[in-house]
Parts: C-alpha cells; structure tokens; sequence
C-alpha cells in the first residue's frame, strides 16, 4: 500500500538523508559520536524540520489547474495533492518540529 500522494514521499527522503550525513559527519572525527551524544540526533531532526519546510513552501505554490470537459462543458479543478500517511505536506514541518521538541526536552531536560 503507498502512503504518500504526489510529492509525499520527498519528506521520508529528507529525514533519512539529514540523519544519515548528521551520522557520517558526527563519525567522521569521532569513532560512534553519534550514538553517544543525543545532541546529535536533535540536529538531525532540526535539519529535516527546515528542509521540509522549505519544500512544503515551494510545493504548495503551484496553483490548482481549471480544465473544462469536452463532452458536458463543464469545468474542473484540478488540485495538486501532497500527502504522508494522508497527512497534507504542510503540517510536516510542524509534526516534525513537534519531534524535535520533544527529542530535546527527553535528553536535555
């Protein structure tokens, strides 16, 4: 079963590439520095936060599409649905930013 629509799965890309090169940055100085300093991984999750939101404002710039029928005459929208686990690509940003908050307040608090 897919769990996006249209450009959804762009947000799982996003998350996995920023924890993947926060890993291979923290590694690269200091043999398992990432999976010892929780730090880390709330940067992994601040950067994923920023990307998507980026993305999610270029995304939903683009406007809805009017096409007319060429039997009946009448007229359409089309509208350009972008959506994880049927969550619309906007809120995103938010539900990760939710993550990311709540990563920092477990570890530093």
């Amino acid at each position: 079963m897919i769990f996006w629509e249209g450009k959804g799965w762009v947000v799982v890309a996003i998350w996995f590439f920023s924890f993947v090169a926060t890993q291979m940055v923290g590694d690269m100085f200091v043999k398992d520095y990432y999976v010892n300093h929780a730090w880390m991984q709330v940067l992994a999750m601040s950067i994923a936060t920023i990307f998507v939101h980026f993305f999610t404002i270029t995304t939903d710039t683009k406007k809805n599409r009017i096409v007319i029928d060429k039997e009946t005459r009448k007229e359409f929208v089309l509208q350009s649905r972008n959506s994880l686990f049927f969550v619309p690509l906007k809120y995103w940003a938010s539900i990760f930013f939710g993550i990311t908050l709540a990563l920092y307040l477990s570890h530093f608090i």
